[in-house]
């Protein structure tokens, strides 16, 4: 949230992000494609989805993003929830 995140772990970042998503609303993520259009149409996820991609992946966008409002529904996810998706 202060900026300081390498770009490898803000990939680690939205891979948990994707991945918690496809999991909790049970998104084969063999149909990573399909899955990514299943979150956009969530009405969590794809809020989420729209932010994140915004905010890693279009230059210049990173002050139209308020990255601890982003984030707060996922301050209390348990660390081992990250680490199984990980797995994944």
């Amino acid at each position: 949230m202060a900026g300081r995140s390498t770009p490898e772990e803000l990939a680690w970042l939205e891979r948990c992000l994707l991945a918690w998503w496809r999991r909790k609303l049970g998104i084969d993520p063999q149909t990573m494609q399909q899955g990514t259009e299943s979150l956009r149409q969530h009405a969590q996820a794809g809020p989420l989805l729209q932010q994140l991609e915004l905010w890693l992946h279009r230059p210049g966008s990173r002050d139209q993003v308020d990255v601890a409002t982003l984030l707060e529904p996922y301050r209390h996810v348990q660390a081992d929830a990250l680490d199984e998706v990980e797995k994944e």
